[in-house]
């Protein structure tokens, strides 16, 4: 623990320290505080992402769709072709 100081009111008086705090100009600065990224703007943007989520799994569908079609439309004809051999 510490040690209580053997001071004096004089001791204190000799090694106290003053200073004073001085201002350049005491103008005020107003702060206002807005939104900057309200709830419409959220839901544009969920909206925005979800449109995207949504074109591309419509997109990878169709294609899908378009290989399989392709897929059985080629071994269909290599089949004719190998038929029409014989």
């Amino acid at each position: 623990m510490s040690e209580p100081l053997n001071m004096s009111h004089l001791d204190v008086k000799h090694n106290l320290v003053g200073f004073e705090v001085y201002y350049r100009d005491m103008a005020e600065e107003l702060v206002n505080n807005t939104i900057a990224y309200g709830p419409f703007d959220l839901f544009c943007d969920i909206g925005g992402a979800l449109g995207l989520m949504l074109g591309a799994s419509i997109a990878t569908v169709v294609e899908s769709f378009d290989f399989f079609v392709r897929y059985r439309y080629g071994k269909l004809r290599i089949l004719r072709q190998t038929e029409s051999q014989l």
